[in-house]
């Protein structure tokens, strides 16, 4: 007796399953279909970013190591990603200031440093490049106004643009400025220990001109 119970259990288990199957079979089959199109497209992105991102790394490095490199890398850019076009933006303005033609390099890294589509970091390093490759013709207090607020606010490049407010600072004939400047660089101990080193000596050379 208890077979046939057993039996009976199990076939009323089957009908309610087909009848759930002909109600919801399609509904589940729809999302498995869906998980393997998401699954097959999420890997289809991920070999076509690797590919376009591999292509990319060889024509930045096959055009940065030509001889004429600023002009390969500007024939090239419009098949880099945005990484890469950042890197050969600031690539190129690097080889004008190498070329000696300043003028042009300190209007490239400002053109960089207006740019609010880049991380502020890359605009802040964009602008104390602009100061450092400036012409010598340029004016040292508009330098200094432009490099101010890097030399006012803490973060990674305080102490090289407290360097450069310094120098401007002596070009000027302001050896207190100057020192105040170099005398704010020591007192960083997140700058490098050879920054400090080198603001020390500095400091103390420009100390010695202000007590003589």
């Amino acid at each position: 007796m208890a077979d046939i119970f057993d039996e009976i259990n199990e076939e009323l288990k089957q009908d309610r399953q087909a009848v759930l199957w002909q109600r919801y079979g399609k509904y589940v089959i729809g999302v498995a279909v869906l998980i393997i199109a998401l699954v097959g497209a999420r890997q289809g992105y991920v070999y076509w970013k690797e590919a376009r991102d591999g292509a990319a790394a060889t024509a930045y490095y096959q055009a940065a190591a030509q001889t004429d490199e600023g002009d390969a890398l500007q024939e090239v850019m419009d098949s880099l990603t945005p990484g890469y076009q950042l890197l050969a933006d600031f690539t190129i303005a690097r080889k004008l200031a190498e070329q000696g033609r300043n003028n042009e390099a300190e209007a490239a890294f400002l053109q960089l440093a207006e740019r609010s589509d880049i991380d502020p970091f890359y605009r802040d390093t964009a602008l104390l490049l602009s100061v450092m490759h400036a012409p010598d013709s340029a004016n040292s207090d508009e330098l200094l106004n432009r490099i101010n607020p890097l030399a006012d606010s803490a973060g990674p490049l305080q102490g090289l643009a407290l360097e450069q407010a310094a120098g401007l600072s002596l070009k000027k004939g302001r050896i207190q400025q100057a020192a105040d400047f170099l005398e704010k660089i020591t007192t960083l101990n997140e700058a490098p220990s050879s920054l400090r080193q080198r603001a020390s000596q500095l400091l103390t050379i420009v100390n010695s001109k202000v007590s003589g």
